[in-house]
């Protein structure tokens, strides 16, 4: 069983360098796959998006919708997941007070 104290730990040995509204974190991107069912037929679609996982106590205030997010690269990220800017798409529920999840759209093309 994991504990808060265990945190600094995990985000140290899988997390990637973020920066959020000019502050550098460590945070963990996970691909989540969210499947929407048709309602009494067969067949769904499944949607995948990255989730970005930060502890709550690493920034002083949560990013806001449409706000940006640069994710650097890093050996830990996802082998798919592109290295760059991207938006705070939003929040899915939280499950967990010390993290905070935060779904990530993009990344931001020039």
């Amino acid at each position: 069983m994991f504990g808060d104290s265990d945190l600094p730990a995990m985000f140290a040995d899988f997390g990637a360098p973020v920066i959020i509204a000019g502050v550098t974190v460590t945070g963990i991107i996970d691909l989540y796959t969210d499947v929407y069912e048709h309602g009494g037929g067969p067949g769904a679609v499944g949607i995948e998006q990255y989730v970005l996982h930060i502890p709550s106590a690493a920034i002083s205030a949560a990013p806001s919708p449409k706000d940006q997010i640069e994710v650097l690269d890093s050996p830990n990220l996802p082998p798919e997941f592109e290295p760059g800017i991207y938006i705070v798409k939003g929040f899915p529920k939280r499950h967990d007070p010390s993290v905070l999840d935060i779904e990530l759209k993009g990344p931001v093309t020039a």
